[in-house]
């Protein structure tokens, strides 16, 4: 039964229904339910976790590095008998899981280009209106280096902004 709840908790982390099935990457459910099932290896991949964060800063390394270990215990204790073999498919199916939603991470780790703890990644970000608040905030994140996507009632109102470089309706001047 734990095992069936830990997945069935998984699955509606990474695709919740009134998100769009867009959600998380499954780590910290993961955690959550092996917590029940296995404690001991649970908290030892919590451990390996922050050993890992700590020596390369990597957040998605040290998710994956965990679950991994965590997973493979679950899988290895049921092949001497440890655990039952719920458990063993709840590890095995997290390992997989898991590895699927970091597969962008997988690819950027690969690249070096997955940013670590304490660099500023770049955001795409969306900001609604183009009044005095929506153009600070457009203004501030986009000198950040950010990515923006700036909604406005008509497009005209928006090109107006990207030509002059200001808002000069509500911010004359920025």
């Amino acid at each position: 039964m734990e095992a069936a709840s830990g997945l069935a908790v998984i699955a509606g982390h990474n695709w919740p229904i009134f998100a769009n099935f867009r959600g998380g990457r499954g780590v910290a459910p993961a955690l959550g339910a092996a917590l029940v099932m296995t404690p001991l290896g649970a908290v030892t991949g919590l451990i390996l976790w922050g050993i890992v964060v700590a020596i390369w800063r990597y957040v998605s390394l040290a998710s994956l590095t965990a679950v991994a270990f965590t997973g493979g215990l679950m899988v290895i204790n049921f092949s001497t008998s440890a655990v039952s073999w719920p458990y063993a498919v709840f590890g095995s199916v997290t390992i997989i899981v898991v590895l699927y939603q970091h597969k962008g991470n997988i690819k950027r780790l690969m690249q070096r280009k997955e940013p670590r703890i304490g660099e500023i990644a770049k955001l795409r970000t969306s900001i609604v209106g183009t009044t005095s608040w929506g153009t600070t905030l457009g203004l501030l994140f986009s000198r950040a280096g950010n990515e923006i996507t700036l909604l406005a009632r008509t497009q005209t109102e928006v090109d107006k902004i990207v030509s002059e470089g200001e808002n000069s309706r509500f911010l004359p001047g920025y």
